[in-house]
């Protein structure tokens, strides 16, 4: 009977330790993906700037800015709206699937464009620690 008590103390360990690590860890995968969609966003705003920069306009389309999105399993799509110019990193991650990392430019003093990162629908905890507001 004793026996008995000590293994079900044991797998209520076990079920409670559980609980707890299982989100976090997929809180760390989620962040850890976000340092690499966060490197193909500046990629994009970089290749956008040097298009800028030569003809002091947006472009058509991040291929005419010379950007080709990377095959990436972690995101679905790299969009960039003509009009204001926002680069729009859309996830494929299954806890912020369809999301998007936002990287919004502004036109500086010193430089043509200066982009600033930010998004409206993924939570800040696993934002890179440059997009989060």
């Amino acid at each position: 009977m004793l026996a008995l008590v000590a293994i079900l103390g044991i797998f209520t360990f076990i079920g409670i330790a559980a609980a707890i690590a299982l989100p976090a860890f997929q809180d760390y995968k989620t962040r850890a993906a976000m340092v690499d969609v966060h490197r193909v966003a500046r990629s994009a705003g970089d290749a956008v700037t040097q298009y800028y920069a030569h003809s002091q306009r947006m472009p058509n389309s991040l291929e005419e800015a010379g950007f080709v999105p990377p095959s990436n399993t972690t995101i679905r799509g790299v969009t960039l709206n003509t009009q204001s110019g926002v680069i729009a990193v859309t996830m494929a991650l299954p806890s912020i699937d369809g999301k998007s990392l936002l990287m919004v430019p502004a036109i500086g003093a010193d430089s043509p464009l200066t982009w600033t990162c930010k998004s409206d629908d993924i939570p800040q905890r696993v934002l890179p620690p440059a997009c989060r507001e």
